[in-house]
């Protein structure tokens, strides 16, 4: 079965020999695509603020809102049948497949415009206008977060080795370990770019059999006619071109890891740079800002202490002109 939503607010179902089976008809405008479960029901959400689930024969299952808001992003369906979307609430909510609310989680104020992502673990991975891309367990609980330099619009893809790719506005695709360190980012546009037309916006990536990722951009903006836009596919077994942490500045790992009460983390810089680092709790909440300033060509060092915080897991955000890189770390008192 093909489904296919129209601006008239219809949801279409064609065979494959292009003859129309039904169609339902939303209260509101519908800009997204559906996800289908595996018995195959329909899963939409509309301009109405509702998520609605449309039996395989047409028919309205069940429709849940307006009090979560939901949309405008398309939702996803986990292996066992939970339905994820983001709400105008700014939280990502799951849903059981009888229509009821298993659990939501906010996201720090931040809008959503992209789809769930879910991992072969269940972990469920989406952006948000806020610049991060949250990584959440199957019981709604947050798993880490991984910051970008601007708004993630677009749905985030994983590969066959756990890596997750998605891009964002500050013109890189990122590579992002399942642990939420940085692999590598890709610049696809000018990152110092203020105007819309020296801009690009690229698209949600795919990957191929052979695990190439491919991409594509728009350059510009239409109220300038100075559109353009590329096809990108990298390799998985290329670096050209990729920039990785290590090309201006190097970051080891925080020794001790883990630490009580405290840890050092070094870094070597190959040219002078602005440099911020801060720590974050397991929720997201920064919690110390250990240096913001500018530092010279060479080896550098600074002290997380712990002796005032609780054990548990932290994470620490390294910033240079270079870019941007995240690790974890673990306090055990």
């Amino acid at each position: 079965m093909i489904f296919v939503s129209s601006s008239d607010n219809y949801l279409y179902a064609f065979t494959a020999d292009d003859s129309l089976r039904w169609k339902y008809k939303f209260a509101g405008i519908i800009d997204q695509w559906p996800a289908v479960g595996r018995d195959g029901t329909v899963y939409f959400s509309s301009g109405d603020s509702f998520l609605y689930a449309v039996n395989p024969d047409g028919s309205l299952k069940w429709r849940y809102g307006p009090d979560t808001v939901v949309g405008p992003p398309s939702p996803s369906v986990g292996e066992d049948g939970t339905i994820y979307v983001g709400t105008q609430n700014r939280e990502l909510a799951a849903f059981n497949p009888d229509g009821t609310l298993k659990w939501s989680l906010p996201l720090d104020d931040g809008f959503i415009h992209a789809s769930p992502a879910i991992g072969k673990d269940g972990t469920i991975y989406i952006g948000s206008e806020n610049f991060f891309l949250y990584a959440v367990n199957l019981d709604g609980t947050l798993k880490w977060r991984f910051p970008t330099g601007r708004h993630i619009y677009d749905a985030a893809v994983i590969g066959s080795d756990g890596c997750i790719y998605v891009p964002s506005d500050d013109q890189y695709m990122y590579a992002i370990n399942p642990d939420g360190s940085q692999r590598w980012k890709f610049p696809y546009g000018d990152p110092n770019s203020q105007t819309a037309e020296g801009r690009a916006t690229a698209t949600t990536p795919v990957i191929g059999g052979d695990g190439t990722l491919y991409f594509g951009t728009s350059n510009g903006s239409l109220t300038f006619g100075n559109v353009c836009g590329y096809l990108y596919a990298l390799a998985p077994e290329r670096t050209s071109g990729i920039q990785s942490d290590s090309t201006s500045f190097m970051i080891e790992k925080p020794y001790p890891n883990p630490f009580n009460p405290s840890t050092t983390i070094a870094f070597s810089l190959k040219a002078p740079s602005q440099v911020k680092i801060a720590v974050y709790s397991i929720n997201g909440q920064k919690i110390a800002d250990l240096t913001n300033k500018t530092l010279g060509a060479g080896r550098h060092s600074v002290v997380f202490d712990g002796s005032k915080y609780a054990s548990g897991v932290y994470f620490y955000r390294f910033e240079s002109n270079a870019g941007i890189k995240t690790g974890k770390m673990l306090l055990v008192k």
